[in-house]
């Protein structure tokens, strides 16, 4: 109890609009961060059909000589 009885004296000390508007920023950034995270990590393969992909084979085969290692 003595921890919110704390922080509530410490709300009391923002006086004003702008000061009042500043702790509901405070909180907004985290909030926002973590919408943003969430938002990019959501469906990572969703939209791999559209993603343009090629394959390319050209591999050559290569030939040891006799007696040396590879």
């Amino acid at each position: 109890m003595k921890a919110v009885k704390l922080a509530l004296l410490e709300l009391r000390r923002f006086r004003g609009p702008m000061r009042r508007l500043v702790p509901a920023l405070l909180c907004l950034v985290p909030l926002l961060y973590g919408a943003m995270y969430l938002w990019a990590n959501w469906d990572p393969y969703g939209k791999t059909d559209r993603m343009p992909v090629a394959v390319v084979n050209q591999d050559h085969l290569a030939h040891a000589r006799q007696g040396s290692r590879v």
